[in-house]
């Protein structure tokens, strides 16, 4: 049995909650709803209907910042309050909005995005035109910024997500 043919997760709780929330019907005659915490953070998202609303669901900055480059325009944090999510469902109100906890440049956003298709660091460099220390220098800014003690734990984020 399918719970619904508009929210894409692999958590079933979260399917189950959200549909039992504002019915299997409502959702998929309105929404399309991305938990973006899942693996359809990284590949080609469906083509969405025109008359259909996008609504990606995040729980911390990396899954915002995926969202960000698909260009959805309505990311809500996970962590919401029931009352949140139904003001937005059925309000259109950005309550449940999820803030990041610290603001990434431009560049450090052309980094992630470049991370999160396996480009080593020196295509990196050559691709946004900057000295490879430079570089090193923005990985830098973003494992603190996205509190990550090392690289690794950095390239593990992309590939939890």
């Amino acid at each position: 049995m399918t719970v619904s043919n508009s929210v894409f997760s692999d958590d079933a709780f979260f399917v189950y909650g959200l549909c039992g929330l504002l019915s299997r019907e409502f959702l998929n005659d309105f929404f399309i709803v991305f938990d973006l915490d899942c693996q359809y953070a990284d590949e080609d998202l469906l083509p969405v209907p025109e008359d259909k609303e996008v609504v990606a669901f995040v729980s911390n900055d990396i899954a915002f910042y995926k969202a960000e480059k698909f260009g959805m325009p309505h990311v809500l944090d996970k962590k919401s309050s029931v009352q949140d999510i139904l003001d937005f469902f059925l309000l259109k109100r950005d309550s449940g909005a999820y803030h990041t906890k610290r603001n990434l440049t431009q560049r450090e956003k052309e980094i992630l995005a470049l991370m999160s298709v396996g480009a080593t660091h020196q295509e990196m460099a050559d691709k946004l035109g900057i000295n490879y220390k430079t570089f090193y220098t923005h990985r830098r800014n973003l494992m603190l910024k996205l509190g990550c003690d090392n690289r690794i734990c950095l390239q593990n984020l992309f590939l939890q997500r």
